[in-house]
């Protein structure tokens, strides 16, 4: 039976879930590095004058042999993720960054713990191998010619259509995006129709703020930057039909509906028949219509009836700031170092786990006009939490981020009151928000002091090593 908006509709309303079974999950992207050069590891092993360098691939390798409770998935010939019987999984992104996809777990203390642990697991193995891992929303030395492309056949598809976006004006970053820029994210779960809502409003609000003080890819390319996050700079300008900040989540007729038709329409990267990824022309529109087009000759039809599994594709072709799947995505923060990445799962459970915060939050958001979000969109990859030049519906963006983080410690609090987190008071996890909004200290603030401390340069490989050793985990 061919696939209809009411189907789509169907499968968001399918990740509706009661309270008792909301779980928090984390995923958080590392860049890898070879301490002798500085240079991202590529896939392959390489030679150098001191004996061989591990690649990725090596490292999948040994991580699947030291821990065989990981299983490994390959793309061909070539292993590229690890998955675990609970629900993690360790995969790659274009340019070898390492992503955790954790666990949905039921509190902020098992995911900081989940976090520490894989780290642990990481550095035992990368250790013997002189590899170290930054933490840093952007590579901050090398460019885009420098940089390894990981072997997926996703990624080679994807890579020809940043070109192509490029070349119609849509978005000239879109391979320094898939290659360059680290996030940590925070995804969460939704009990209704109007749970969903009220949880992408506050979400899409308040995510341009998180953006800001989790901001930590201040040095790019060898040079300070113009953007406290450069990683949000580069999204900016990777493919306008597909990124950005989802502002019709303010509409009054805002659902399921409206969010499945946005998704559809979407352009696809490629539809996968037989096990085959066919690059086409068109959106899932196209496709329920019968009217794709297959952008290489192919003997596959690509508009074989579709199915959930298309559907599943689609989702993930659409890049928003705030992005809903059977959960919410929060995926606007710079990954940055061990504190951040528990942070910042504490501050979105605590904002919208609660439903008297919620409520809150909701009534906060809703009472001001939109454009005072949009506007707060297009300061966050500049804005600085200190600027007191710039008022957002009367306030400075500093005390919009304490309003935030003051709501997010009521919902953690009422959490910790209510028996739900085990007996940890998970406020002690906003402890580093509270010392960063009072200092100004954010990592892009810390980032650029290093650099003028050590006089680095782009022309110049000294100090890069020791600025790499601060900023790594």
């Amino acid at each position: 039976m061919a696939l209809s908006i009411e189907d789509l509709v169907a499968y968001f309303r399918a990740g509706e879930k009661p309270k008792q079974d909301w779980r928090i999950g984390v995923e958080h992207e590392k860049f890898l590095y070879h301490k002798a050069t500085l240079r991202p590891l590529t896939y392959e092993t390489t030679a150098s004058a001191d004996g061989a360098r591990w690649g990725i691939g090596d490292l999948l390798r040994a991580f699947a042999a030291a821990h065989p409770e990981w299983n490994t998935v390959y793309d061909g010939d070539h292993a590229v993720a690890l998955i675990h019987p609970e629900n993690r999984s360790i995969t790659l992104e274009p340019g070898g960054q390492v992503e955790l996809s954790g666990a949905p777990l039921r509190t902020v203390d098992a995911c900081c713990a989940e976090t520490t642990h894989h780290h642990r697991l990481l550095k035992d193995l990368l250790a013997s191998e002189d590899v170290g891992m930054l933490a840093t929303g952007m590579l901050p030395l090398w460019r885009i010619e420098d940089m390894p492309w990981m072997p997926k056949s996703r990624y080679t598809l994807m890579r020809e259509a940043m070109h192509a976006a490029a070349a119609r004006g849509d978005g000239d970053l879109g391979t320094s995006m898939m290659t360059r820029t680290a996030t940590v994210q925070c995804n969460l779960d939704y009990g209704s129709e109007q749970d969903m809502i009220n949880k992408m409003r506050v979400a899409v609000a308040v995510q341009p703020f998180v953006t800001m003080i989790f901001a930590n890819s201040s040095v790019a390319s060898g040079e300070l930057s113009a953007y406290q996050s450069h990683r949000r700079h580069i999204w900016e300008h990777t493919d306008r039909q597909r990124t950005g900040m989802p502002m019709f989540v303010f509409d009054e007729d805002f659902g399921y509906e409206s969010w499945a038709s946005y998704v559809a329409s979407v352009p696809m990267y490629f539809r996968t028949v037989d096990g085959a990824k066919i690059p086409v022309t068109g959106n899932f529109h196209d496709l329920m219509a019968g009217r794709l087009v297959a952008a290489v000759p192919t003997e596959h039809s690509v508009n074989a009836e579709p199915s959930l599994d298309d559907w599943e594709d689609q989702i993930t072709f659409a890049f928003p700031e705030v992005r809903l799947k059977r959960y919410i995505e929060m995926r606007g923060a710079d990954s940055g170092p061990w504190s951040v990445l528990c942070s910042l799962p504490a501050f979105w459970t605590g904002i919208l786990y609660d439903e008297a915060v919620l409520a809150d939050a909701v009534a906060l958001i809703m009472a001001q006009p939109t454009s005072t979000w949009e506007e707060a969109a297009t300061l966050s990859a500049t804005g600085e939490l200190s600027a007191t030049s710039v008022k957002l519906a009367g306030r400075t963006v500093l005390e919009w981020c304490n309003e935030f983080v003051a709501l997010a410690a009521r919902g953690l609090e009422a959490r910790f009151l209510s028996g739900a987190t085990m007996g940890v008071d998970e406020r002690s996890f906003l402890s580093p928000l509270h010392a960063l909004l009072e200092s100004g200290r954010t990592g892009a603030f810390v980032m650029q002091e290093n650099y003028r401390a050590l006089d680095l340069t782009a022309s110049s490989m000294a100090g890069w090593d020791t600025f790499y050793a601060r900023h790594s985990h």
